[in-house]
Formats: C-alpha cells, sequence, structure tokens
C-alpha cells in the first residue's frame, strides 16, 4: 500500500501544472479582502510591468476580478505582457508576481499567481500568501 502511495505521488509530481492544482501552499486572498487592504485602481498591464510592489497591489483586486482576461492564454502570453516573475509558486514555471513584501520578520508576502492546467494555459488567478 506504501508503495502505490509512493507511485501515485511520483506520477502527480512529474506533472507540474497538475500537482500545483492539487497544492495550495498559502491563503488565498478574496477580491473584496485585496480591494480593501490595497484600494481598488483599475488594471494597467504596462504599469504592472514596470511598476514597483505598491503598484501593483493597488491593481491585485482588478486584476483578479477581471481573471477571465487571463484563464485559457498560454502561460507565454503572461511572461510577455508582464514581464519575467518575482514570486514563486511550487516551480518556476508558475508565474508568480510579488504584491508586497515583508519589511519585518512578521509581515505578510502576497503575490499573485497564474496556475496552469495541463496544456499551460491559465487554468486560474490567484492572491495567495507566499510562505505561509
Amino acid at each position: 500500500m506504501k508503495n502505490i502511495i509512493i507511485f501515485i505521488l511520483v506520477m502527480t509530481a512529474a506533472s507540474e501544472p497538475s500537482f500545483a492544482q492539487l497544492v495550495w501552499f498559502g491563503k488565498k486572498m478574496t477580491v473584496e479582502k485585496a480591494e480593501k487592504r490595497w484600494g481598488g485602481e483599475g488594471f494597467d498591464a504596462s504599469r504592472f510591468k514596470n511598476g514597483g510592489l505598491t503598484e501593483r497591489s493597488k491593481m491585485a483586486s482588478s486584476l483578479l476580478r477581471n481573471k477571465n482576461r487571463w484563464i485559457g492564454r498560454p502561460i507565454e502570453d503572461i511572461r510577455k505582457e508582464l514581464g519575467n516573475h518575482d514570486g514563486y509558486y511550487f516551480t518556476d514555471t508558475i508565474p508568480a508576481y510579488l504584491i508586497t513584501w515583508a519589511e519585518k520578520s512578521n509581515d505578510e508576502i502576497w503575490q499573485i499567481v497564474f496556475l496552469p492546467d495541463g496544456n499551460y494555459l491559465v487554468k486560474d488567478v490567484i492572491i495567495e500568501q507566499n510562505g505561509s
């Protein structure tokens, strides 16, 4: 029985996007909570790509509210439009963009994650607490 469980875990891990869908490392944040915490500025891809964390966090709720804009698109499109990601979610193949950073040891770090399906198309977009 133990060997069967190990086999299933290994096979699942071999398919990174599928495994990433099963594993939620951190807490997720709703659109409403993000808007209350950081504001609700409209999303602008150029400002997001070239802006700092403060700029990104202000647009986080808008990006999540309009996540259908991203769903179904290839992961490569996300990187082209938003630049190289600076966050981390399970593997480097999953784009995660930081929107806050920890100034003190007990501060929270939040990021926007573009979760892929098995074909590396965006399946969902979440705001996730990094490292919790």
